[in-house]
């Protein structure tokens, strides 16, 4: 017999418990992957109304999700939902090496409230 509650299930055997599974939620994993595509976008129409051509990183594992790109200069973005970046990975966006035309920087969507934009130099 198998019974499961949320994430865990318990394998139970003539009435007798054998184990328990954690199982992975895929339905989550791919719900924080649709936000933050939404989000990705959401960035683009704001850049976009601010003069940029933006650039969608699809798929991104790297350090920026989107760059936009103007006839002045130029915007690495990373896009975060509900939660500031690591410091790491605010440390690699720092020691990331740019032009003087190139601004790197982190949006922090916080739900109801909007972005929250760093930038760094």
């Amino acid at each position: 017999m198998v019974l499961a509650c949320g994430s865990l299930v318990l394998l139970c055997v003539e009435g007798q418990a054998v184990g328990v599974v954690l199982m992975i939620n895929k339905i989550s994993q791919k719900g924080r992957y649709k936000k933050g595509r939404v989000l990705e976008e959401k960035a683009k129409k704001e850049l976009m109304e601010a003069g940029y051509y933006p650039i969608r990183s699809a798929g991104s594992k790297g350090l920026f999700d989107i760059i936009g790109i103007s006839s002045v200069d130029i915007i690495l973005i990373q896009v975060k939902s509900n939660r500031r970046a690591s410091a790491k990975e605010v440390s690699l966006i720092k020691k990331f090496p740019c032009a003087e035309n190139v601004k790197k920087s982190i949006w922090v969507w916080h739900d109801r409230k909007g972005f929250i934009k760093e930038y760094y130099s």
